[in-house]
């Protein structure tokens, strides 16, 4: 990491540890700290001019957060999944959103898919630049759509496997990507699952999610290659 953070530390209104989990998050998911670095208490206490506590702090939210994994006795590595990793996340995924997208459209209200909407409005009026933003309001949409599904316990098992496939995604495409054309599928993808929604056919918005995410996977492992 070789940019000053001090100023950023200073100017910020959150907690040290926030801070500083909010800044080395944003450095991996840029890029420009890559998967499998690994990560020094020592320096990055120095570099920001703290102890290593918050340090250690920033370390263990960043774990939670499936960024790092913190290995006894070897130190803290920024996640690196494997093709394998990425696959067999890629095909839990398919298998419960599918099924709680399926059981959520016959009880989605008219005011969850007017949120559905106003989401896909904002994700596609945003600057390419703002990526960040984009992934947030990329996994709201799709929370939208599952959040009607009767069976709590699958709405909250599809939920952590689209987490654990955002964390994929984010890691192995940069915030600076993706193109406009790779752009211009996704809001493609994104309407086709929001129409299936709205006419209120359940088999379709299940099956375009599924193609949606098989997608993503293609663009992940495309990179592995």
């Amino acid at each position: 990491m070789n940019r000053s953070s001090m100023g950023l530390l200073e100017d910020q209104p959150r907690t040290i540890v926030q801070r500083l989990t909010h800044e080395i998050s944003e450095r991996i998911l840029s890029g420009e700290i890559p998967p499998g670095s690994r990560l020094q208490q020592n320096a990055i206490a120095e570099q920001f001019g703290t102890s290593s506590t918050p340090v250690r702090e920033a370390f263990g939210e960043l774990a939670r957060q499936g960024l790092v994994i913190m290995r006894p006795h070897r130190g803290v590595e920024v996640f690196r999944p494997t093709r394998t990793d990425v696959i067999e996340a890629s095909e839990v995924q398919q298998l419960l959103e599918s099924r709680a997208v399926e059981t959520s459209v016959p009880l989605l209200t008219d005011a969850d898919l007017g949120s559905a909407r106003a989401v896909l409005d904002e994700l596609r009026d945003l600057p390419a630049a703002q990526r960040r933003r984009g992934v947030d309001l990329d996994t709201a949409f799709h929370l939208v759509l599952m959040a009607r599904c009767p069976n709590g316990r699958l709405r909250e098992l599809a939920e952590s496997a689209r987490r654990d496939t955002t964390i994929h995604r984010l890691v192995f495409v940069p915030i600076s990507e993706p193109s406009g054309a790779l752009l211009e599928q996704i809001h493609a993808q994104h309407e086709a699952i929001y129409d299936a929604c709205l006419r209120r056919d359940a088999a379709a918005a299940a099956s375009a999610s599924v193609d949606h995410i098989r997608w993503s996977l293609n663009q992940i492992t495309d990179r592995l290659r």
